[in-house]
């Protein structure tokens, strides 16, 4: 007589695989965090140290000005142009969906919000996804700000419903800058 559970070989498998998937999601989205934190802290911190230096210049300088220019010139250089959203939009092919949700105009630069999505993927697709994060992160202006992955089943039948990128990209005012 045995005792304790008994599985059958691929449903072992599948939750093999299963966890390996969870776990690159997991570092993926920890990676992705870690770098856009340590990026806004950078700007944070770059913000801080020109506002500091004008706050406490009691005339415009020649110094002053220059950083102010170079910080400026950082930015614009940092901003997509009118073709970042169709580049982006032309990565989507095969399996993948893209939908911008909104703008908004931000003086001379407009912020755009748009989802990609995948539908019912398999575990072989997490190369595939992880590589059209990196192809996003890649084009000027353009960054993913949330990862969104829905399973559903029962244990040991759990399926993923969707793996959802969501992409935020800053593009220069026609016109501006």
């Amino acid at each position: 007589m045995r005792r304790g559970a008994t599985f059958s070989r691929a449903a072992a498998a599948f939750a093999g695989a299963a966890s390996v998937a969870a776990l690159l999601g997991v570092c993926v989205r920890t990676r992705l965090a870690t770098s856009c934190a340590r990026a806004h802290n950078a700007s944070l911190s770059r913000i801080e140290s020109l506002s500091s230096r004008l706050g406490f210049a009691r005339a415009y300088d020649d110094g002053s000005l220059a950083a102010l220019q170079d910080s400026i010139e950082r930015f614009r250089r940092g901003l997509g142009d009118a073709g970042t959203l169709r580049r982006i939009s032309g990565l989507m092919s095969g399996r993948w969906s893209y939908h911008e949700t909104d703008a908004r105009q931000f003086g001379a630069y407009v912020l755009h919000r748009a989802s990609a999505v995948l539908a019912s993927p398999e575990v072989s697709d997490w190369p595939m996804v992880v590589d059209m994060v990196r192809s996003i992160e890649e084009q000027p202006g353009a960054a993913v700000s949330r990862i969104e992955i829905r399973s559903a089943g029962e244990t040991g039948r759990t399926t993923f419903e969707f793996v959802r990128l969501a992409v935020l990209v800053q593009v220069r005012s026609a016109g501006s800058l």
